[in-house]
């Protein structure tokens, strides 16, 4: 992707050694690969064996029960992907440089894009199955946010937080307003959302005095939800001590609240970040936060976009198999579902209720599945 290439190209024209260089592309390519590995196999397993929506797998389980995918199959699945991320990043580049032209011309391919993907996946190409398929931006587009919160977040690590945190109490108190029941799919989805949302958007508003305060609110609002569940302290009244909290923190720390004043005259690329001193520490510290949750949440979030597409695509879509293998007791059984994968003589088979069976068999024979 591009934002790699531009990593690399970053670490290249650096003063390091040579054997830093090396160690570092190592490190980049080795992030990058096993990141792309774990969305694309969990978005795979997702759409032929996450089972219905009220299902749930942990990603220790997803390993444990490895499907060997064909390395076609994985190959074409990823390139979807990061073509799809990237087309967003170039979509939202040529926004951020107000060229209308080339705004125009982007988003009408994405829309042929996005055209072609659908004549690929689905048997009829009609509206209702465009409509249907959208889903599928579900994760290029968080990728894309992954990309821009990482960045921005480096850069300024303070205002981030603030919004992560401001993010997850507004999302809190929506869920607890509207007694909000999502399937844990949904769920996940909607607090990447708000986390990457508000994140993004805290880091781009600009210090001032009138509303510094708005910062630092997230942390005298947490400590005091806390309290509440312990002393009984009406919603006003916390709201009016977290507001006054806030202002006399943000007067406290107005000599530090500058911008600019760590990145000033500085490279602010990734690289740069890490190699200025005064930036070096939030921006590494920053990055493991969201390596760390990338590892974790973004899997997760592959896989329950694949189960959405698969539950948003008509029935119809379904192309099932009837599978004829021998049992035990020699008998001919046959099973409604998709071959997906095979290997050493056992074959993976996505049932009718979209969960997996494997079955270890030499011979077996497969028949369309007719209603």
């Amino acid at each position: 992707m591009i934002f790699i290439e531009k990593i690399l190209q970053n670490i290249l024209n650096t003063n390091f050694r040579l054997i830093k260089k090396i160690g570092l592309i190592s490190l980049t390519v080795t992030i990058f690969s096993t990141l792309s590995f774990l969305v694309t196999y969990h978005f795979l397993y997702g759409y032929y064996f996450g089972g219905e929506m009220d299902s749930a797998f942990s990603n220790f389980e997803l390993i444990r029960r490895f499907v060997p995918f064909h390395l076609n199959t994985m190959g074409f699945t990823y390139l979807m992907i990061s073509l799809s991320a990237s087309l967003i990043l170039y979509l939202l580049a040529l926004i951020r440089g107000r060229k209308l032209a080339f705004i125009a011309i982007a988003t009408l391919g994405l829309i042929f894009f996005h055209i072609i993907m659908s004549v690929f996946f689905t048997r009829e190409l009609t509206l209702k199955n465009i409509i249907y398929f959208s889903g599928i931006w579900i994760i290029p587009i968080i990728i894309a946010g992954l990309i821009i919160f990482t960045v921005r977040g480096m850069r300024y690590p303070f205002k981030t937080y603030s919004g992560i945190a401001f993010g997850f109490m507004v999302f809190s108190v929506l869920m607890y307003l509207f007694k909000l029941n999502f399937s844990e799919e949904w769920l996940v989805i909607y607090l990447i959302i708000f986390l990457f949302g508000f994140g993004i958007l805290f880091s781009i508003i600009k210090y001032n005095k009138y509303w510094n305060s708005i910062f630092f609110f997230p942390y005298t609002m947490l400590p005091i939800i806390v309290i509440m569940i312990f002393v009984n302290i009406g919603l006003i009244s916390s709201l009016v001590i977290a507001v006054i909290l806030s202002m006399a923190l943000s007067r406290y720390f107005k000599g530090k609240l500058r911008e600019g004043v760590q990145t000033k005259g500085e490279s602010t690329n990734f690289v740069g970040l890490i190699m200025n001193r005064k930036t070096r520490t939030g921006a590494l510290v920053f990055f493991l936060i969201v390596l760390l949750g990338t590892y974790v949440l973004i899997p997760r979030v592959s896989m329950s976009t694949a189960k959405i597409i698969r539950t948003f695509t008509p029935e119809t879509e379904s192309q099932y198999e009837l599978i004829y293998i021998r049992a035990f007791n020699d008998e001919l059984e046959s099973i409604k579902g998709i071959i997906v994968a095979e290997q050493d003589d056992v074959i993976y088979i996505s049932n009718e209720k979209w969960e997996l069976e494997q079955v270890k068999t030499d011979k077996y024979h497969v028949g369309r599945y007719k209603e």
